[in-house]
């Protein structure tokens, strides 16, 4: 990637620092009381990239929804499988109950990317205490981001095919003012279906596609001017990242400082590659943590929600240790894993198949046995059957 003229380093610096934030907040790192909303700069970033894609593919006349789709299950979905497996390898000695079969009902809503939805109507708020425990609540904004990837390309192929020669600003303008009042209201009148649910976070992915779509129309910035842009932008993902707290009302209003933040130091990196802020982001080691901010993503969470559900605490240096374990988990599956299958040549049926299909029929057959069966006995050490 880093060899096609679209790459840009400082935007895998902007995914370093919002896995990190994630990161950090899910450790319990003290004064990172706001990183969860490294999830919202994610989605301002997939909004761009995926746009720019798209576009590129409308205009060569190359586009095909099979292979998008195709390329996403490839992109997305084998590094997931790996995770999740592990994942429920690491807690079947540990998990009983309700417990390990919630994990199974929320293994397969994520498969298919409706982890979201499974979480907003089997639990009150994303803070409450018992979510600490689910090993994979994180896949919730991967399942947000797998709906948006289904109805955008779908809506911008219909704006290039019928919309060319109309001025697409004001519809533009007036759905991104929509969205951001419906996140508001939501915020403040279902705030779980807000946190949860995609169309309080539709906003934030169409920051990202703005920048894209009207890249060309806007503002040239100069040196100056994209220094002060991109500098201010860096600063109000930082600072909402250190001063909001899981108390504040969330998405909504709260979610715009990061998001835009976001937004206006990708604008300016389009013009100005130099500026000191894309220089920071480009450092090598945030180029390496952004490379891996998928498999960082995934793997961070499983191991901190297994002590949370056996109550041992998050020391600092059990901290350090689950760190360096992540990031050595995360190179060697972004590796071995994601670089293996993201660019094969593979057909949609086949990449379905293999990656979906056959999988949910192997974690469908899994939860049903734990569903009627009484599976402590192979899976639970003799010193603790007695005691669960």
């Amino acid at each position: 990637m880093k060899t096609t003229p679209s790459y840009r380093a400082d935007i895998e610096g902007l995914r370093a620092l919002a896995v990190v934030l994630v990161i950090l907040y899910h450790y319990d790192v003290p004064g990172i009381t706001g990183g969860f909303i490294g999830v919202d700069v994610f989605f301002v970033i997939s909004g761009f990239v995926i746009t720019q894609l798209l576009q590129r593919a409308f205009e060569k006349g190359t586009f095909q929804f099979r292979d998008f789709y195709a390329r996403r299950i490839r992109r997305l979905v084998p590094l997931f499988l790996l995770v999740s497996t592990v994942t429920f390898l690491m807690i079947s000695p540990f998990y009983i109950g309700d417990a390990y079969y919630i994990f199974a009902k929320s293994w397969l809503s994520s498969l298919v990317g409706l982890s979201n939805i499974y979480y907003f109507q089997e639990l009150s708020q994303y803070f409450a205490p018992e979510t600490r425990s689910l090993s994979l609540l994180h896949t919730w904004s991967l399942a947000v981001e797998e709906q948006f990837y289904l109805i955008w390309p779908l809506a911008l192929y219909l704006a290039y095919r019928f919309g060319k020669g109309r001025d697409g600003h004001w519809p533009f303008r007036i759905t991104l003012v929509a969205t951001f009042a419906l996140s508001v209201y939501l915020a403040g009148a279902y705030p779980s279906a807000a946190y949860y649910l995609l169309p309080a976070r539709l906003f934030e992915f169409m920051l990202g596609t703005g920048v894209a779509l009207f890249s060309r129309q806007l503002p040239t910035l100069n040196r100056p001017s994209a220094e002060i842009l991109a500098g201010l932008g860096l600063a109000m993902i930082i600072a909402t990242g250190l001063l909001l707290t899981k108390h504040d009302h969330f998405p909504g209003y709260n979610a715009l400082w990061p998001t835009l933040g976001t937004a206006m130091v990708i604008y300016a990196g389009l013009h100005q590659t130099g500026t000191l802020t894309a220089r920071l982001l480009s450092l090598p080691v945030m180029v390496f943590l952004g490379g891996i901010s998928y498999s960082l993503y995934l793997w961070h969470w499983p191991p901190v929600a297994l002590l949370h559900y056996q109550l041992i605490e998050l020391t600092w240096s059990n901290r350090i240790l689950l760190m360096v374990g992540v990031v050595v988990l995360s190179w060697l599956s972004f590796r071995f894993v994601e670089n293996r299958y993201r660019h094969r040549p593979w057909s949609f049926k086949k990449s379905f198949m293999v990656f979906i299909f056959v999988p949910l029929l192997i974690i469908w057959a899994i939860q049903s046995t734990i569903r009627i069966a009484d599976d402590l006995s192979f899976r639970i050490p003799e010193e603790r059957r007695e005691l669960y």
